[in-house]
């Protein structure tokens, strides 16, 4: 967290491709993943239209005071992975903005360094709003959280919003 930020960030990608094909990138590795996913080692293992796996390792530098993974983080590889699956739906030239994530735990998640599983889809697609969810398993296929959240549709991609953050 203290050195600079590595991975891939560029403002027009949606402008150029498909999401679907964006992500198939990254799970090809012909993409670099983003900056948050090489601070917390999640790697995009599959995809599909409407669908994405990321894992990530149970790392102790998720750690809660106790042998727990904070349920923050776990938060983090859930958002990752449903907000990369609403990008499968995308057209290019169009991006999202999330609306919200909402996360239910169902059990403690041991910081042993095994592999977490997210499985994220889009429920939902229409033209203005999006509804997706999020499973995270543990090692032993244990669904660890479950997660719904909606995302704004931008058919115009990023440039309405970096318009308005230039005001």
């Amino acid at each position: 967290w203290s050195e600079e930020p590595q991975g891939f960030v560029d403002i027009d990608i949606d402008q150029r491709r498909p999401g679907l094909e964006t992500m198939q990138m990254f799970v090809d590795a012909e993409l670099e993943p983003p900056p948050v996913a090489n601070l917390f080692g999640m790697s995009p293992t599959a995809v599909a239209e409407g669908e994405i796996t990321w894992t990530a390792p149970a790392s102790p530098w998720w750690s809660s005071p106790g042998p727990f993974i904070y349920g923050g983080a776990l938060g983090v590889l859930a958002d990752v992975a449903q907000n990369t699956a609403f990008w499968t739906v995308l057209p290019a030239g169009s991006a999202y903005a999330n609306l919200d994530l909402k996360i239910q735990f169902v059990r403690p998640v041991f910081a042993d360094g095994r592999p977490l599983t997210a499985r994220g889809f889009v429920t939902h697609r229409g033209r203005s709003i999006m509804i997706g969810g999020v499973e995270v398993q543990n090692a032993d296929g244990k669904t660890v959280l479950f997660g719904t959240g909606s995302a704004a549709v931008l058919p115009d991609g990023f440039g309405v919003l970096l318009a308005q953050r230039q005001r």
